[in-house]
Parts: structure tokens; C-alpha cells; sequence
């Protein structure tokens, strides 16, 4: 079992570098080499998306150290809530990609993440997990989309190769 004050009190520098597509932050934790990805993306020529997602020694996969789990998580969550604060997206993106196994396991942490966020900023989760081809996404965004905007908004998140 998590506990809340060691996912928010665990911290730990990460090392930033812009990319093509966005941002990509590396830090090692008890032998571990993480790299957390937010790329960015325009939708409909007024609103940025930032599509999240992390590696654990270079794989997909979500560890599996339940002794460690609450700090881990603590590390990506403050390093996240960070570099969204400095970016400003409009909407982020939590996807999973079927091919990276571990698709329950990893939507659970996501949406752990999401709503973890949620709560202390002025994002809320505005849509349910989404099913494409390639896997399953879900948003959190500042604002309340219309129907039309939200279908574009679904349009290039699912164009988007999901990495996670």
C-alpha cells in the first residue's frame, strides 16, 4: 500500500532536455534508470496537448517493486507537475500501448497520476479511457471542450503512436 505522504514528499533532481517533440527527463532511483516523455502537440491551431508517458531502464513496463512503488511514483509525480506547470498544456494526454503488455497495470497508475494532479490543480479528467487501434488514452484538460473540439482533440490523440 502507497502512502500518500511519500508519494508528495519524494523528490529527487531530473535532468531535462528538449527534444523534436518535446521533453524528456532522466534520473536514476535505487539502480534504476527512469526517463519520463511529455511531447507536445497543437490542436486545432489554439490548444496544446502534452502526451505523458515514462520508461523504466528503457522498457514500457511498470516496475514491479511494491516496496519502493510510493517513491517512485512520488519522483515522476513532482518531476510531471513540475514541467507542467512550465509548459501550460491546455490538455495532457495518458496513453498505454497494448503492445508494452502490462496495459491494466499501467492504466492504473496513470489514472493514479491524473487524478493525484487533478486534485491540486485546475485540470480535471475529461474523458474516460479511450479505446484506438494501438492502445487506450485518457485526457485531463483546463477546460470543458465542445463536442466538436473534443472529437479533434480524440482525432489526434489517437493519431498519436503510442509509446507507453
Amino acid at each position: 500500500m502507497m502512502k500518500l505522504d511519500e508519494i508528495f514528499n519524494t523528490k529527487q533532481e531530473v535532468n531535462w532536455k528538449h527534444t523534436d517533440q518535446g521533453l524528456t527527463g532522466e534520473f536514476v532511483f535505487e539502480d534504476k534508470k527512469f526517463k519520463i516523455f511529455l511531447d507536445e502537440y497543437d490542436v486545432l491551431n489554439k490548444y496544446s496537448l502534452v502526451d505523458f508517458g515514462f520508461t523504466v531502464d528503457d522498457k514500457w513496463t511498470v516496475t514491479n517493486d511494491q516496496k519502493s512503488a510510493g517513491k517512485i511514483l512520488g519522483v515522476i509525480l513532482n518531476a510531471f507537475i513540475e514541467k507542467i506547470k512550465e509548459l501550460n498544456p491546455d490538455c495532457i494526454l495518458f496513453g498505454v500501448n497494448y503492445k508494452n503488455g502490462s496495459v491494466e497495470n499501467r492504466k492504473s497508475l496513470y489514472e493514479r497520476i491524473a487524478r493525484l494532479y487533478a486534485k491540486g490543480s485546475s485540470y480535471h479528467v475529461q474523458s474516460d479511457w479511450i479505446k484506438t487501434k494501438n492502445g487506450e488514452y485518457q485526457i485531463l484538460s483546463k477546460s470543458d471542450f465542445s463536442n466538436e473540439e473534443l472529437k479533434k482533440i480524440n482525432e489526434l490523440a489517437s493519431s498519436i503512436e503510442l509509446k507507453s
